[in-house]
């Protein structure tokens, strides 16, 4: 089977990527020549939709990119994962003449955003006045434009939707008017995806640039679109990609190394360990990819209301997340030593898998809302 070119080019980066993974944490900054390396390979298109003039990549060719992308660097993975999943959230919400003036303009049109309704949107003539702050802004230093989450007010009155909840709605607006808070971002992992905190103070925002979260304003050709939730699975792609970087350190440090008389490739509780971890991550992974394959042949018929193909497809997607950890722990206790030195890549491997599995999209309650699903309930849960 021909390799996929996009496949070809995260193989390519791969080593440029590891070898620049430690200094860009240093300065928690993705270097401007490797964020063009990335714009040139085409990864910020990739789920652009074609009607826009991007490539419109399948989810399973994503996936393997990501999972590339992920055993070389997990903040670099982290960045163009954001970028490259917005077309999902932007999906039908936005007329065609918003897609038209951003990505349409542009397929390579790098957004980001923070689209938890974490701010104050207060309605007035003609749109919204936006305030508030944004924790975890993933990758925005490197955007054009933001989407925002906000409720929404009419005066001193929280607007509810039809079912009584609070509007929940989305404002897609420039990096420049937000300010990126660049002492917030000081994690324990993924140093380098500067995820930062942003402000805005009295935003107008015109109403075609808003929409509300779920609503249909324009359908993209693509059924795909009508799943906030797809990219799940290029998220726990960078993590199976981490756990078998884990994996492979572990291996080529047992080749050489002794731990005294012992040599590691010798020692049972080494040998055990590898192969359990090695079944975590190709398990999860092939779980993961079944889940993905039967989400979008439901999605191709519109089936687009079809809960237990999503619910299925979180359920995998939270697997992976969660063994892609335990593979990569037993990984960093098994190679003892030669895993703490702050600098080494099973260490970062370390720090960045539990800082990514904060993820609220992949919390243990989770679990519940597919569990929910199994029994013929309602999950609560517009991803699923």
């Amino acid at each position: 089977m021909k390799t996929h070119p996009l496949v070809a080019a995260a193989t390519d980066l791969h080593a440029t990527i590891a070898e620049g993974a430690a200094e860009a944490e240093r300065t928690q900054q993705l270097p401007d020549s490797l964020i063009s390396q990335l714009h040139d390979a085409g990864f910020f298109r990739m789920a652009t939709p074609r009607e826009y003039g991007g490539d419109e990549v399948d989810l399973l060719t994503c996936f393997e990119v990501f999972e590339i992308l992920g055993s070389a660097d997990a903040s670099t993975a982290w960045v163009v994962m954001i970028i490259a999943a917005n077309p999902f959230f932007i999906g039908n919400g936005i007329s065609d003449e918003v897609w038209q003036a951003t990505y349409g303009q542009n397929p390579d049109f790098r957004s980001a955003g923070q689209v938890g309704p974490m701010g104050k949107a207060l309605k007035v003539d003609g749109g919204y006045r936006v305030s508030g702050q944004w924790n975890y802004g993933s990758g925005s230093q490197y955007c054009e434009s933001l989407i925002t989450g906000c409720r929404v007010y009419d005066g001193d009155q929280l607007v509810l939707n039809q079912n009584g909840q609070p509007e929940w709605r989305l404002f897609f607006h420039k990096l420049s008017d937000c300010t990126l808070l660049k002492d917030s971002w000081n994690t324990s992992g993924l140093r380098a995806s500067g995820s930062y905190d942003y402000v805005i103070d009295d935003l107008f925002v015109a109403d075609e640039w808003t929409y509300v979260f779920g609503d249909v304003a324009h359908r993209l050709k693509n059924p795909v679109y009508t799943y906030t939730g797809a990219p799940f699975c290029i998220l726990s792609g960078i993590m199976l990609g981490m756990a078998g970087a884990a994996i492979e350190f572990v291996t080529e440090l047992a080749k050489t190394k002794r731990r005294g008389p012992l040599a590691m490739a010798d020692d049972p509780a080494l040998l055990i360990r590898l192969s359990e971890a090695e079944a975590l991550r190709a398990s999860a992974r092939g779980y993961l990819l079944d889940a993905t394959s039967k989400l979008l042949e439901a999605l191709s018929h519109d089936r687009s209301s079809s809960t237990a193909e999503r619910a299925g497809y979180r359920l995998a997607a939270l697997t992976a997340m969660d063994n892609a950890v335990k593979a990569i722990d037993m990984m960093y206790k098994i190679a003892g030593g030669s895993a703490i030195r702050h600098g080494t890549h099973m260490e970062r491997l370390f720090r960045d898998a539990h800082t990514a599995q904060t993820h609220v999209q992949f919390a243990d309650g989770v679990y519940a809302k597919t569990s929910r699903v199994m029994l013929g309930l309602d999950p609560h849960d517009p991803m699923f």
